[in-house]
């Protein structure tokens, strides 16, 4: 599922790049989720605080990748209004 929705969201082309950079930052949250957790644990005692945190960090990054298509479509535009321009330029 995710190397689709990176393909429609990024290009084919910059595939592998982007499906590398996804789980480079997975990796890293694999790491330290654990250590978080295990920190939150020993100060609290309770593992309820390690949960609300998880959940915050899931909520900042569905937030961050829910705004994916609008900056994709943004970056679409401008590309192609400096196309335009180019081609303007070059007619006249």
């Amino acid at each position: 599922m995710v190397p689709l929705l990176l393909s429609d969201h990024i290009g084919v082309e910059k595939i592998g790049a982007s499906y590398g950079m996804s789980r480079f930052f997975q990796a890293i949250s694999n790491f330290f989720g654990p250590i978080v957790a295990g920190l939150i644990w020993e100060q609290t005692g309770s593992l309820d605080y390690a949960f609300y945190f998880m959940a915050a960090a899931m909520t900042v990054g569905a937030a961050i990748a829910a705004t994916l298509p609008f900056a994709a479509k943004a970056a679409k535009e401008k590309k192609e209004k400096a196309s335009k321009k180019k081609q303007q330029g070059a007619v006249i």
